[in-house]
Parts: structure tokens; sequence; C-alpha cells
């Protein structure tokens, strides 16, 4: 059990990282000068520059599609059923919260690269792992049974 605990720290500090990436402003990694006569747009306000988003899509959507071939491996097999719960439950989560993050994101007016990653992010997680989750609980219920049945039927008391 300890192992699925570092795991789930883990993923939670890695994927709160990722979101929260940098917080330096646009002009300062753009290389703009804040003396010069630049005018105010949305790119100065956005939150992340373009290659910071896809920075934080590559890292995450990479992140996410491993840790979703665990949870796919792992579930086939019916193997560590409270590890695959576990993560699904995290992913699942740090899905909303991208959704949230990115109709926020949405609704501020910030560029492109910063709502559409968040978009698109959490709308893959939450919905492909979300509608599994109960289907894969199912198929560890559904192994759990055969064992006990296996267990009846060899005893003799079925």
């Amino acid at each position: 059990m300890k192992i699925t605990n570092l795991i789930v720290i883990f993923s939670v500090i890695f994927l709160t990282a990722t979101v929260f990436a940098d917080t330096q402003s646009a002009n300062e990694s753009d290389g703009i000068n804040a003396n010069s006569n630049y005018t105010e747009t949305s790119a100065n306000n956005a939150w992340w520059t373009d290659r910071q988003a896809g920075l934080f899509g590559g890292i995450a959507g990479s992140t996410v599609g491993i840790l979703g071939g665990i949870i796919g491996t792992l579930a086939g097999l019916a193997k560590a059923p409270s590890l695959v719960k576990t993560l699904m439950k995290i992913i699942i989560t740090s899905g909303i919260v991208c959704l949230i993050m990115g109709l926020v994101a949405l609704y501020m007016s910030q560029p492109y690269g910063v709502y559409y990653p968040l978009l698109l992010l959490g709308g893959i997680t939450t919905f492909v792992l979300g509608f599994n989750y109960r289907n894969i609980c199912k198929r560890y219920e559904f192994v759990e049974i055969r064992k006990m049945e296996a267990i009846d039927t060899v005893s003799g008391n079925k």
C-alpha cells in the first residue's frame, strides 16, 4: 500500500506543477522591454505563453497517456484494483480542475494557447475515464465473484 500512496502523491504534485508551471509574465518571457511603447493586448495578460502551453500540453498529455496505459493494462488483467481506482479518481479530478480552469480562461478572454490545452486535457480525461470508471469497477467485481464461485466449487459448498 505504500507504493500506492507514493504514486498518488507524485501524480498530484506532478499534475499541479504542470498546470501552474510558470508564473512569469508574458512580457518577461518574450523579452519585451517594459519601458517600450508596447500596446496592451490580450497576450500581455495571458497566463502563459504559447511555448509554455505546448510544454504543458506535451508533458500533461504524455503523463495522462502513460497512466492511462497502466490503468488499461492493470484493469484488463484485473490486478491492483485499489491502485487503478485511485489513479482514475486522481486523473478524473485533475481533468475536472482543468475543465474549470479552461472555462475560466475562455470567460476571461485568454488566448487560444491558454484555454485550448486546458479544455482538451480536461475534456479527454474527464469523459474517457469518467465513462470507463464504472465498467472497470464492474470488471473487478466480476473477477472477484468468479474467484469466490471457483473456491465454492472446489470446496464442494455449491
